[in-house]
C-alpha cells in the first residue's frame, strides 16, 4: 500500500485507504485506495446544480479515481488493479476530475516529516521549545515548507506518546521517582492531584546539613492553574540561599500548610530547624506551631527607601 502511495505521489496526486476485504468469499484479499479528493465509499456525488456556499474547508470534489491492491499469496506479492465504476457500467474509475497538484509541498502526504525532522522535534519539545520556533528551525535547517498546523499537531502527538497512556500528573510523579526526587502529594476523592511537593535529591542532601534556618513564601495565582506555588528555602553558613523544594497546593489554608510542613518534617527526620521565616500569611502562621513546636517563628518585613 505504501508503494502505491509513493507512485501516486510522484505522479502528482495522493491515495487514501478506503477499505480492506479478505473474508467475503473472494479468493484473494483486496485493499481499496481512492483519490484524496474523492469520498471513502465512492457513492456520494455532490449535486453541481445545488446552490449554496461551497465547503472551502475540504479539498474533496467527488473525484472517482480508485484502484485496488490484490494479494497474491502464492507469489508473495501484490498486484495493482482497476476498480469498475458502478455508475458507468463497463468503465473503470481511472480518471481524475481535477488537475494534478501544482504545489505538492502544500499537501501533508508530500510534506510529511522525515525521521530526522521528528528526532529534532522531539528534542526541542522536550526542551519546551514553542511550535512556532520549531517551524522556523526545521524549515530553515531542512529547506522544507511545513506549515504551522503540522507543528502544533505533531507536538501534541509527541506529548501523548511521551505520556505512554498516563495522565500528566501521573507521568510527573513517575519520572520524578525515577530521577530520585523527594515526592509528597495528596489526591481528592476523584483522584485528582490537589497537593504536590517536590525536592531535588541534591536539595535533600543540602537540607540534611543546613537545616537551621528555613524560609517559606508563596506566590498566589501567578501560574496556569491559579494555585499557590510555595517555595521552601534554606540558608548555608556562608549566608547563601538554596532551594529546598516547591509545593503546589489547592489553597492557602491552614490545613494545606500543615500538610506542607509535615512533608518538610518528614524530609528533616530528627532534625529541628532553629528558626522559620515567613510573611504574615494567616494559614502558614497558624500551621507552624502545629508542626514545629520547638522552632522559633520570625516574620519577614519589607523596608522601603533604604
Amino acid at each position: 500500500m505504501e508503494g502505491a502511495k509513493v507512485i501516486a505521489k510522484d505522479l502528482g496526486f495522493f491515495l487514501t485507504h478506503s477499505s480492506t476485504k479478505s473474508n467475503d468469499g473472494e479468493k484473494y484479499p483486496r485493499i481499496y485506495l481512492h483519490c484524496h479528493r474523492g469520498y471513502k465509499n465512492n457513492t456520494y456525488v455532490p449535486d453541481p446544480d445545488k446552490k449554496g456556499r461551497s465547503n472551502t474547508k475540504s479539498l474533496k470534489d467527488g473525484c472517482r479515481f480508485r484502484v485496488r491492491l490484490v494479494g497474491l499469496p502464492e507469489e508473495k506479492t501484490w498486484m495493482i488493479d482497476g476498480v469498475k465504476d458502478n455508475h458507468n457500467p463497463g468503465q473503470f474509475c481511472g480518471f481524475h476530475n481535477h488537475a494534478l497538484e501544482l504545489y505538492p509541498e502544500g499537501h501533508t502526504q508530500r510534506n510529511a516529516f522525515t525521521n530526522e525532522e521528528l528526532k529534532d522535534m522531539k528534542e526541542m519539545e522536550w526542551a519546551r521549545v514553542a511550535p512556532r520556533k520549531m517551524m522556523q528551525t526545521i524549515n530553515q535547517n531542512y529547506g522544507t515548507h511545513h506549515n504551522k498546523r503540522q507543528f502544533y499537531n505533531m507536538t501534541a502527538n509527541i506529548r501523548i506518546e511521551r505520556l505512554s497512556g498516563m495522565t500528566p500528573s501521573d507521568w510527573t510523579l513517575h519520572h520524578a521517582r525515577e530521577m530520585g526526587y523527594y515526592i509528597g502529594y495528596k489526591r481528592d476523592d476523584d483522584r485528582h492531584l490537589t497537593h504536590l511537593f517536590l525536592a531535588h535529591p541534591e536539595s535533600v542532601r543540602m537540607l540534611s546539613a543546613w537545616y537551621h534556618v528555613i524560609l517559606i513564601d508563596s506566590t498566589y495565582k501567578t501560574n496556569k492553574y491559579k494555585r499557590p506555588l510555595v517555595e521552601v528555602i534554606g540558608v548555608t553558613p556562608v549566608k547563601r540561599n538554596f532551594n529546598i523544594g516547591f509545593a503546589m497546593m489547592e489553597g492557602e489554608t491552614t490545613d494545606s500548610y500543615v500538610w506542607l510542613l509535615r512533608e518538610l518534617q518528614n524530609m528533616l527526620g530528627d532534625r529541628i530547624p532553629n528558626a522559620i521565616l515567613t510573611d504574615k500569611e494567616g494559614g502558614l502562621v497558624a500551621a507552624i506551631p502545629q508542626v514545629f513546636t520547638k522552632s522559633a517563628h520570625l516574620l519577614c518585613i519589607s523596608v522601603y527607601g533604604t
